[in-house]
């Protein structure tokens, strides 16, 4: 919240003291130039008469001359504060409208309203890293689950995509880089009600970097982290995360089972979803050698 108010008073700084300074010369005009009572009097005008009269005219240019007729003076000096508060507000006006289109202020005010409602949430939920196919899946499960989970994406694409689906619960989400601390304890990672973190970006230095931050900050918080290389894997068991999955090695786990143990892989796949298929769809499996065609990271695994 500061960062916007800074933002905001910064932008508006030339505005601001050029309103000030119209204001401030046109209420010492009407103070300095002497004008005539009902009986023909000289009299200056107080400086409170003076700001309450600047102050209407500026913005409506009307309500009569107060608290006596004008002299041709006074009119005179009237003439040219109006014409100088009109084109000073519409500077304000206008640099204020083309603040509030900027991409850096909309994106500070989102992540302002973005934290607000993490911090609002009494229930407890996820703070999901990475909104890819993994993702995506993870939270369309957990919200039918009515788990509720906050969604930290880089792509804004796929935060859109996010908005347009339907899930059952309401889900917090955020453009921006979830392996910077700040944003992750913007995103709750220090709320009473978090869960847990799940790190599932396709990039192994970022899943590494939100890893690392959430045992730092919050050393007791569940952390399970996606990664694809066995040095990234090192690293993470290393600052203790508490599940990491290398889908290359756990899918090659899942398809060397059904190449050795046919019926146990039915049994896991009936584990999982008891429709997945039949008993009459198990390999029998005959002697003979395997031919496996790439040797990349899932070949080796």
């Amino acid at each position: 919240m500061n960062n916007v108010i800074y933002l905001f008073l910064r932008r508006l700084r030339a505005p601001l003291i050029t309103l000030i300074t119209v204001y401030s010369i046109s209420v010492l005009g009407f103070v300095l130039i002497p004008g005539l009572d009902d009986e023909g009097n000289v009299y200056r005008m107080s400086f409170f008469h003076a700001f309450y009269f600047v102050s209407f005219m500026g913005s409506t240019i009307g309500f009569g001359e107060i608290p006596y007729e004008f002299t041709s003076a006074q009119r005179m000096w009237t003439l040219f504060c109006i014409y100088a508060t009109v084109i000073a507000w519409l500077y304000g006006i206008g640099t204020t409208l083309s603040l509030l289109q900027e991409p850096v202020f909309r994106r500070m005010l989102r992540r302002r309203s973005f934290s607000a409602t993490v911090r609002q949430i009494n229930e407890p939920f996820y703070l999901i890293c990475g909104y890819g196919v993994t993702g995506s899946v993870i939270v369309r499960q957990l919200s039918l689950r009515e788990i509720r989970v906050v969604v930290l994406e880089i792509d804004q694409e796929r935060i859109d995509a996010l908005e347009m689906d339907e899930l059952p619960v309401s889900v917090p989400a955020l453009c921006a880089d979830a392996s910077l601390p700040d944003v992750l304890d913007s995103a709750g990672l220090q709320h009473d009600k978090c869960i847990g973190v799940m790190a599932l970006t396709d990039n192994d230095q970022a899943n590494l970097s939100i890893a690392i931050a959430s045992k730092l900050l919050c050393p007791e918080r569940l952390v399970i982290s996606r990664t694809e290389s066995d040095v990234t894997t090192a690293n993470l068991k290393s600052f203790g995360t508490d599940l990491v999955v290398d889908p290359f090695r756990t899918y090659a786990q899942y398809l060397s089972l059904a190449a050795h143990a046919p019926y146990m892989h039915l049994v896991y796949d009936w584990i999982h979803n008891p429709y997945h298929r039949s008993l009459a769809s198990v390999y029998q499996r005959t002697k003979g050698d395997w031919i496996i065609c790439g040797h990349g990271r899932f070949g080796r695994a």
